[in-house]
């Protein structure tokens, strides 16, 4: 993994917003998510948020 993690940051593959991998950075996200949708909601812009649920993805069968 640590590997990845070097390779990753020398070839300047992780955008700047993205703090997964990196050290001293919060993988918190959502309150970054709702301030930018009441912040686009406060100005009269379009806020959309696409979710999607994985949960059923890894069911099995027995």
């Amino acid at each position: 993994m640590e590997q990845f993690k070097k390779q990753l940051l020398i070839k300047n593959l992780l955008p700047s917003n993205n703090p997964a991998y990196r050290k001293h950075h919060s993988t918190e996200t959502f309150p970054r998510v709702h301030s930018d949708i009441l912040n686009n909601v406060k100005v009269g812009k379009v806020a959309v948020l696409p979710m999607l649920d994985l949960s059923a993805a890894f069911d099995t069968v027995d």
